[in-house]
């Protein structure tokens, strides 16, 4: 059996999977999702900024050479990243006790109609981008750096499966 449980003060890396003003960056993994980064741990200072029906956040790095005196780094979606944990929570949702929260609610343990819950995670981690060397990999690698380990990435994969299928073979 394989455990994800990861450190505080790990470095995690992901790709943005979603942003809003309310809850930040939300950050997917291969084999995790609920790795979020609230809007209070970016880089300072950070806004969000509406984009048709998505939104992103932007950090505004001061450079008094620039024409509005900042330079502006986005938070795109799809972009790979890097984030330090800060922080997990663990969510108890057993049947017990969701029954236990439907009755002292007062609901009787009768569910009403058109009210949703927010879904809960059983495991979610808070990470942070607020350190040098955090956030998109493209502001810190550079696009050319970028490219080449995008292309080295493929190669080492290759490589694994082509062990796996010569020893499954022998």
């Amino acid at each position: 059996m394989i455990v994800f449980r990861p450190f505080r003060g790990e470095i995690l890396q992901g790709t943005i999977a979603a942003s809003d003003v309310k809850d930040g960056i939300w950050l997917t993994m291969d084999f995790f999702e609920d790795l979020q980064v609230p809007p209070s741990v970016l880089f300072d200072p950070s806004v969000y900024q509406q984009e048709g029906e998505e939104g992103v956040f932007v950090w505004r790095s001061e450079n008094p050479e620039a024409e509005n005196g900042y330079d502006e780094y986005f938070f795109d979606r799809n972009e790979k990243c890097l984030c330090r944990v800060e922080m997990e929570q663990w969510n108890d949702l057993s049947p017990q006790l969701a029954q236990a929260q439907k009755f002292s609610a007062g609901g009787g343990g009768e569910e009403e109609e058109g009210v949703e819950e927010p879904r809960k995670q059983p495991y979610a981690v808070q990470a942070s981008m607020m350190h040098s060397g955090l956030g998109p990999k493209l502001w810190w690698l550079g696009e050319d750096e970028l490219a080449q380990e995008a292309q080295e990435e493929p190669a080492e994969e290759m490589e694994v499966d082509g062990g796996a299928e010569h020893e499954a073979a022998a």
